[in-house]
C-alpha cells in the first residue's frame, strides 16, 4: 500500500526541501574564510564552559537538604533518579499503587502516545525495543517501571498515599506536608504532580441520574462489555480519536458527540523491526540521531504551524487536503469535521483511523448538536434524545485543577490557587514568589502544543538540582524567585503568544478563565533549554542563609 500523497508531502517532501536549503546555507559558510569564524567560535567555547553540565553527580551536603517529591509518573520519577544520583535523601508521594502517573490510570481501549515515542522518554534511558513509532500506553508503563527498578527508586516511594497539603513552616525553615497516612516535614518541596491527572467532567446537568454504565475515559471500566451496546462518547478530542476507532467494531451503535472538530496530522507509525531493535541495542547512538532528527523536524513543523502567517496557513491547507481525502470529501461529514479555527489553536492530534470511521461504519454516528441534559436512558439533545447503555466522558483534565493539586500555603498562609488567581505564572514555570524552596515539575507555561514533554522535564529537573548544589555550596536556607523577575518573565509569557495561533479567541484548554495563556510553552524548546541551562541564584531570587553558618 502506497504512502499517501499529502502524508508523504508533510513526512518527506518538506524535510527534503528543509534539507536542501539548509545544505545550500551550509555549502555558502564553507566557503566563508576561515577568520569570520574565529569570534563565533570562542563566543561558543565560552557558552559551553558556563552551561556545561556538572559531571559531579554527588553534592556535597546534599543530605541537609532533604525533599520531598509529589507524583510517581514521568516527572517524580525522573526528579527521584536525579535526587538519588545527588545524593539527596527524598521520598516520593504516590496516591496511585504503581508508578507511571497517566500512563497508570488511563486504560481505555486504543490509548497511546500521541508524539513518536523515541521523543517521549529519557535522553539518559533510551528503549530500543519500542514496538512502533507511536507505541501504546501499556508499553509506556513498563517503559516506567523499568526504569524505576533501574534507578532502584521503590524504596522511595510510599504508594497509597495522597498528599492533602503543604505549609511552610516559617520558624523552622521546613515544609510540613499532610498526606492520607500522616505528615513528614522536608527542606525542599518538588510538585510533579502534572498537568493531566485530574479527570474533569462536562458541566452537563443530569450526569448522575443515568441508569446504563458511565464513567471518565481515565477511569475505564474494564468490565463493562462493550458487545451489543449503544455507547455514546462525549468528547472527540484526544482520547477520544483514540477510543472511537478501537472499539467501533465491537459495538452495536457509537455516537460521538463533538463540540469542536479537530485538525489531524497524518499519523506516522510504522512497527519496528527485529533487524531495526537489534541494531539501537549494538549501536546506541543511533537511537540518539534518530531522537534528535525527529526532534528538530517536530520543532521546524511547530515553528511554521503554530505561528500567524502565510506559511502556517499552507500548512492547513495541506493538512485539510489530507482530512478531506480521508472523508473522500463527503459534505455530509466535512462540513462538521474540518474546524473553521486557525490550525494551532487547538492541540493537532495524530490519527489516521479517526476520521474514516464516519464514512466506514454504518454504526458510528457524528452528533454535533448542543447537549442539553443527560436522561436516565441517554442524552438530551437539542433536537432529539438518544437511547444508551453505557457514556463514556472523554473530556479531558482539569488543567488548573492538576497544576495545584493539593492546598499549597505558603508564607503569609497564602494558598497557591489563590496567588495564581491573580498572578497566573511560575518563574520559568518552576518556581513561585512567596512559596519558598517549593519546585514544579511541568508547572505552568511548560506544557507542549507540539513535541514531548520529556524534553521540558528534564530541563526543568536538572535546574532543580543545579539549585540545590547551589543552596548546599552556599548554606543557603531558603530561595524564592523575585516578584519582579517572575512578573518579567510573565510578560514575556504574554509577548510570545501573540503571535501563536492559539493566542486568537477560539476556545481551549490552554487558556485559564480569564483568556490567559497559563499553560502552554509559547516558544521553541531550544529557547527554554537555554533559559534553565543555568540557575542565576544572586539575580532572579531572594536568599535566606543558614544562620549557624552566618552570623548575619
Amino acid at each position: 500500500m502506497g504512502v499517501p500523497l499529502h502524508t508523504a508531502l508533510v513526512y518527506y517532501v518538506f524535510p527534503v526541501f528543509a534539507f536542501s536549503i539548509i545544505s545550500f546555507i551550509f555549502y555558502q559558510v564553507l566557503s566563508t574564510p576561515l577568520g569570520w569564524f574565529i569570534v563565533p567560535a570562542l563566543a561558543g567555547v565560552a557558552a559551553w564552559v558556563r552551561y556545561a553540565r556538572n559531571t559531579e553527580k554527588k553534592i556535597k551536603n546534599g543530605e541537609r537538604y532533604n525533599a520531598i517529591v509529589v507524583g510517581a509518573g514521568f516527572s517524580g520519577l525522573c526528579m527521584g533518579a536525579k535526587l538519588s544520583e545527588g545524593g539527596v535523601p527524598f521520598t516520593i508521594f504516590e496516591a496511585s499503587t504503581e508508578v507511571g502517573g497517566t500512563w497508570h490510570h488511563n486504560t481505555y481501549p486504543g490509548c497511546a502516545c500521541d508524539v513518536w515515542t523515541t521523543l517521549y522518554q529519557f535522553t539518559f534511558f533510551q528503549n530500543p525495543d519500542w514496538s512502533r513509532f507511536v507505541a501504546p500506553a501499556k508499553e509506556i508503563k513498563e517503559y516506567l517501571m523499568s526504569f524505576t527498578k533501574e534507578y532502584d527508586l521503590y524504596r522511595h516511594i510510599q504508594f497509597d498515599t495522597r498528599v492533602k497539603s503543604a505549609v511552610w513552616k516559617e520558624e523552622e525553615g521546613m515544609w510540613k506536608v499532610v498526606t492520607s497516612k500522616g505528615s513528614l516535614k522536608c527542606k525542599i518541596l518538588i510538585s510533579a504532580c502534572g498537568a493531566l491527572h485530574k479527570p474533569s467532567l462536562p458541566n452537563i446537568d443530569g450526569i448522575q441520574s443515568f441508569k446504563g454504565q458511565s464513567f471518565h475515559s481515565a477511569n475505564w471500566d474494564h468490565e463493562a462489555t462493550l458487545e451489543g451496546k449503544r455507547v455514546g462518547i462525549v468528547g472527540s478530542a484526544a482520547s477520544a480519536v483514540q477510543i472511537v476507532p478501537t472499539i467501533a467494531s465491537k459495538v452495536k451503535e457509537l455516537f460521538v458527540f463533538q463540540r469542536t472538530p479537530n485538525w489531524f496530522f497524518p499519523k506516522l507509525d510504522p512497527v519496528y523491526s527485529d533487524t531495526v531493535k537489534h541494531l539501537f541495542r549494538r549501536i546506541p547512538i543511533l537511537m540518539t540521531i534518530q531522537r534528535v532528527t525527529l526532534f528538530l523536524l517536530v520543532e521546524g513543523w511547530a515553528a511554521i504551524w503554530l505561528t500567524k502567517g502565510k506559511l502556517s496557513q499552507w500548512f492547513q491547507m495541506l493538512l485539510e487536503g489530507n482530512m478531506r481525502a480521508q472523508l473522500e470529501n463527503q459534505a455530509s461529514l466535512t462540513s462538521h469535521l474540518i474546524p473553521k479555527y486557525n490550525l494551532g489553536c487547538k492541540r493537532v492530534l495524530l490519527s489516521d483511523d479517526f476520521l474514516p470511521v464516519f464514512k466506514k461504519n454504518k454504526n458510528c454516528h457524528l452528533v454535533t448538536d448542543a447537549i442539553e441534559h443527560v436522561t436516565a436512558n441517554g442524552i438530551k439533545t437539542e433536537k432529539e434524545e438518544l437511547k444508551l447503555d453505557m457514556i463514556v466522558y472523554a473530556t479531558g483534565f482539569d488543567i488548573e485543577g492538576s497544576i495545584c493539586g493539593f492546598d499549597t500555603y505558603g508564607r503569609n498562609n497564602t494558598l497557591l490557587r489563590d496567588h495564581f488567581e491573580t498572578q497566573p505564572c511560575a518563574y520559568l514555570g518552576i518556581t513561585v514568589p512567596t512559596f519558598p524552596n517549593f519546585f514544579y515539575v511541568l508547572g505552568p507555561n511548560t506544557v507542549l502544543a507540539h513535541s514531548s514533554l520529556i524534553f521540558m522535564i528534564e530541563c526543568q529537573v536538572e535546574y532543580i538540582m543545579q539549585t540545590i548544589q547551589k543552596m548546599a555550596e552556599l548554606h543557603i536556607g531558603t530561595i524564592e524567585p523575585r516578584q519582579d523577575k517572575t512578573s518579567q518573565f510573565q510578560s514575556k509569557m504574554g509577548e510570545w503568544t501573540k503571535n501563536k495561533n492559539f493566542s486568537t479567541t477560539c476556545r481551549s484548554w490552554y487558556k485559564n478563565k480569564d483568556g490567559v495563556n497559563f499553560v502552554l510553552w509559547p516558544s521553541n524548546l531550544l529557547q527554554y533549554w537555554w533559559m534553565t541551562a543555568k540557575p542565576n541564584l544572586l539575580d532572579d531570587f531572594k536568599i535566606g542563609f543558614e544562620p549557624e553558618y552566618y552570623n548575619l
